[in-house]
């Protein structure tokens, strides 16, 4: 499988390195190229791209405003950042909110830029998993809700809160839950007997 990555680069000789770089050899990418944020995210939208290597300062765009019009489009998507060594503390910052890494222009090698793409997808891979679990009770049509090993209400989502409103004022006294301490008792005893004493 070839991984198609978007280049958002205004400066043409740095644009066609990094071409040249990611589709060398028996490389496992493939490159687009836009010169501007607009024609960036015009690519984004009609094509599917596995990850965005990022110049922060583009003809209509620059700093943290260009990473963050790409990011709140497609939360998704792996972005790996392209700076000057003075924007360091933009680009630190901008990994906090999403970016997967960043480079510093002129000093990408062959090795450094193909690892970095590689990682980033693998974490973007992951971390998005982690929120379509995490998002599966939120989303989920049918009431959910969670009691801690201290018996108490800890998590109702959305569709319960919805069904029963004084679900989580009235916690385990609920109609629906009353009992469900007892219940859980038995249950747990099942699988962990306690050990009694033949006479």
């Amino acid at each position: 499988k070839k991984y198609r990555i978007l280049i958002i680069e205004d400066d043409r000789t740095s644009a066609q390195f990094n071409q040249e770089i990611l589709t060398s050899g028996k490389s496992p990418f493939q490159s687009q190229w836009a010169a501007n944020l607009k024609d960036g995210l015009t690519l984004l939208r009609q094509n599917h791209i596995d990850a965005v290597l990022l110049d922060l300062n583009l003809p209509d765009s620059s700093g943290a405003e260009t990473f963050s019009a790409i990011h709140k489009d497609f939360p998704y998507l792996p972005v790996v950042l392209l700076t000057g060594t003075q924007d360091e503390a933009l680009a630190t910052q901008l990994v906090q909110q999403g970016a997967q890494d960043y480079l510093y222009k002129g000093t990408v090698s062959k090795n450094l830029l193909l690892r970095s793409l590689h990682y980033a997808m693998e974490r973007k891979r992951a971390e998005n998993q982690l929120l379509r679990i995490a998002s599966f009770s939120e989303n989920n049509p049918n009431p959910i809700f969670e009691i801690d090993r201290y018996n108490k209400l800890s998590y109702v989502n959305p569709a319960a809160k919805l069904a029963f409103p004084d679900m989580e004022t009235l916690g385990l006294e609920h109609p629906v839950l009353k009992g469900i301490t007892q219940a859980r008792r038995i249950f747990e005893n099942y699988l962990h007997p306690l050990p009694c004493r033949v006479a």
